[in-house]
């Protein structure tokens, strides 16, 4: 959501199936959370950041349990999990995010990897049809998976920077740029994460459609 990037929501390791109420979890002082509150379009996109942190945050371990998928996906997957966990890391305290934007980037290019590897396409394929070239990633991984949901994750990654130009000369965005980048990442991540396991928290307590990205 649009607050201040340096505040965190802590996702918790649970055991069972407790009720979780996301703002208790979020680190912002009450007069913050009132504010907030009182943003129908800041909650919708808080309530659906949890959802991706939450359903990544646990499915990243899960990855391949309701189904079969390679070793190298799950190893790809577990590295779109440590680029992204940097990413956040990193924009909750660091001045300059680029280092952000980088990490987040490349989570979400191996997390739409993992999907695809899924799907058979080997590491050499990866690299050589698919690159850095996340729009062409996500179309295909939509061909392969009809409930992954190819036209939204196009639409988030559709204005990502361009991957090798933000390392070299590509000029340091606001905090608010940097929040929907590292968002619509995990978004991402989510996104493919959720077409491998049984985790989805938005089907399984049957709440209101995503809004968040766009």
């Amino acid at each position: 959501s649009e607050m201040c990037i340096r505040d965190r929501l802590y996702v918790p390791m649970i055991f069972g199936a407790p009720e979780v109420d996301f703002l208790k979890l979020l680190d912002l002082s009450d007069d913050q959370k009132a504010w907030m509150g009182d943003d129908s379009d800041a909650m919708k996109r808080f309530e659906d950041q949890s959802f991706d942190l939450f359903d990544f945050g646990y499915g990243f371990m899960e990855f391949g349990h309701t189904r079969q998928v390679s070793e190298e996906a799950k190893n790809l997957i577990y590295r779109s999990h440590v680029y992204l966990e940097a990413a956040a890391a990193t924009a909750t305290s660091a001045y300059d995010f680029r280092g952000t934007v980088q990490s987040a980037l490349l989570g979400a290019e191996l997390a739409l990897k993992a999907g695809l590897a899924s799907n058979g396409i080997d590491d050499t394929a990866l690299r050589n049809r698919f690159g850095h070239d996340l729009n062409k990633a996500s179309l295909e991984l939509g061909r392969l998976e009809p409930d992954f949901d190819s036209d939204r994750v196009c639409r988030a990654v559709g204005n990502f920077p361009h991957f090798a130009q933000s390392r070299y000369n590509g000029a340091m965005p606001s905090r608010i740029e940097t929040g929907h980048i590292l968002m619509k990442a995990q978004y991402v991540a989510s996104e493919v994460t959720r077409t491998f396991t049984a985790r989805d928290i938005r089907a399984s307590n049957h709440v209101r459609p995503r809004t968040y990205p766009t």
